[in-house]
């Protein structure tokens, strides 16, 4: 009676895990590998860069919205990829101190919108244009 249980819950267990095989799409052989999968993988989201782009792109109602200026040699220009080039492997405290308002020229961000926050923006720009920077 023992050895009749055992057996029978062997072959539940089998006909099951071949049906989740079926149901989950496998192909090829019936086993684990070759097959496809409906499982979705959950991506990692990195919420310091997500605060930092929310902050920088005007959604964090606190903060609204701000023009990012950056100092150059050519003096206060619109934040982009190309303007951020000169300071590329420099330092945050670096990058923080040349970011202005483009509103009111002589603002700088930081003091706009707090250490806090300009902590979060740094750590976006920094991913979002490789710029390699670091603590100094």
């Amino acid at each position: 009676m023992k050895n009749l249980f055992s057996t029978m819950l062997a072959l539940t267990f089998v006909i099951g895990a071949a049906n989740h095989s079926l149901a989950s799409g496998s192909s090829g052989g019936g086993g684990y590998g070759g097959g496809t999968s409906n499982y979705r993988v959950e991506k990692k989201v990195d919420q310091s860069y997500e605060r930092g782009k929310s902050i920088y792109k005007g959604r964090v109602e606190s903060v609204g919205k701000i023009k990012y200026c950056v100092q150059t040699d050519e003096g206060l220009v619109k934040l982009r990829g190309k303007s951020l080039k000169p300071y590329k492997n420099g330092t945050y405290q670096d990058l923080a101190s040349k970011l202005y308002d483009c509103e009111t020229p002589d603002a700088l961000i930081a003091d706009t919108i707090g250490s806090n926050n300009i902590s979060f923006v740094l750590y976006y720009l920094n991913k979002r244009h490789k710029l390699n920077l670091n603590d100094g």
